[in-house]
């Protein structure tokens, strides 16, 4: 557990960066879109490029792997397909939802899948990406075109832009390569690696500074928990699926898991300056704000962390080890991360709400 928090934070360092200087607005709306655009067109395309040309396809199962996408995107579509009579929305609403749903975010999906297996945790999730993108575009084509408005484009324009999509061509180019097995020039080899090394940090600052909270309520103050718990229902049913197909393969029992939980959270508490130290304290706020945010931190999660885990193991002990997913994604680390995250929106706007503008200090 221990590893894999250590090896994400990064990620998430990153992408709270780019929502404090989007926030603080030093760096003008035009940067932002720029830099969309750069990652998009210049930077990503050389990394999957690059990534899918020197990728070793028979270690890494690649046949087997895109089956294994293929096949989950396919039954994700039919499980959304099924239910839009249950969910009683419209056309347009359900398009959005199953964009939503199946369209995923690959800045965050590659830099998770580098940072914790390297290479070839790369390699697999361009394969992965390389898979499962053209059969959700189409699914989500037909979706524009069945229950789309005058507004949207047509078939047509929508299959033009899939063809004309820089990833799309630099995945199929990468993957051609490799399996033709050319060589590229080693001028050609070194700028595109140079290229790609800028398309994950560039691209989760952008994916930071693209967040807007603000939106999310705009939606509704149910949309929130309606989505929360979609998704508590999802785990739930994966893991009851899991321990139904696989019960004697699962690693953990629940003494060790909650041992390892509380080593993890032990360490959040000792990192939490310094992540405040990275992404606020180098803003133009003053000194007691920032000790304040620090404080308040840690203060809460030396409180919350014994009260949490001790439920956790009267969940375990009481009920089964059928809960553990659900403690693990759901009241674990990533709520404390999750609280880190909402004291940090919170603090962002608090030279905004000083009377009179004035500073604290």
């Amino acid at each position: 557990m221990l590893p894999i928090v250590l090896a994400i934070l990064p990620i998430f360092i990153l992408i709270f960066l780019g929502y404090g200087l989007r926030r603080l607005g030093g760096l003008g709306e035009g940067f932002w879109r720029g830099a969309e655009r750069l990652v998009y067109f210049v930077l990503f395309p050389p990394l999957l490029f690059t990534t899918l040309a020197g990728a070793d396809f028979a270690a890494l199962a690649a046949g087997e792997l895109a089956l294994a996408m293929v096949a989950g995107a396919g039954a994700l579509m039919v499980l959304l397909s099924a239910s839009r009579p249950v969910l009683g929305i419209d056309g347009p609403a359900f398009t959005s939802l199953a964009q939503g749903a199946l369209r995923q975010n690959t800045y965050i999906g590659f830099s998770a899948a580098f940072a914790l297996f390297g290479t070839d945790g790369l390699a697999a999730a361009a394969i992965w990406v390389a898979a499962v993108t053209p059969i959700a575009n189409v699914y989500c084509i037909g979706l524009l075109v069945r229950h789309g408005t005058a507004a949207e484009p047509g078939v047509r324009a929508v299959t033009l832009a899939v063809l004309k999509n820089p990833l799309i061509l630099a995945r199929v180019a990468g993957a051609g390569v490799n399996l033709a097995g050319l060589a590229l020039p080693s001028v050609a080899d070194e700028v595109l690696a140079i290229l790609a090394r800028g398309a994950l940090p560039l691209g989760l600052l952008a994916v930071g500074a693209g967040l807007d909270f603000a939106a999310v309520r705009k939606g509704g103050r149910a949309l929130p928990l309606a989505y929360w718990l979609r998704f508590i229902g999802v785990v739930q049913a994966s893991a009851q699926f899991y321990f139904f197909m696989w019960p004697a393969s699962f690693p953990y029992d629940g003494g060790g898991s909650i041992g390892s939980l509380t080593q993890a959270s032990v360490v959040v508490v000792l990192i939490t300056p310094w992540l405040y130290a990275l992404i606020y304290n180098v803003m133009d706020f003053g000194l007691i704000r920032k000790l304040v945010l620090s404080v308040m931190g840690m203060a809460y999660l030396t409180v919350f962390i014994p009260f949490q885990y001790t439920l956790a193991s009267v969940v375990l002990l009481k009920g089964s080890m059928l809960w553990y997913p659900q403690i693990f994604l759901l009241w674990a680390v990533f709520l404390q991360f999750g609280t880190l995250v909402g004291f940090y929106a919170w603090a962002m706007s608090w030279n905004a709400r000083g009377a009179g503008g004035r500073r604290l200090s």
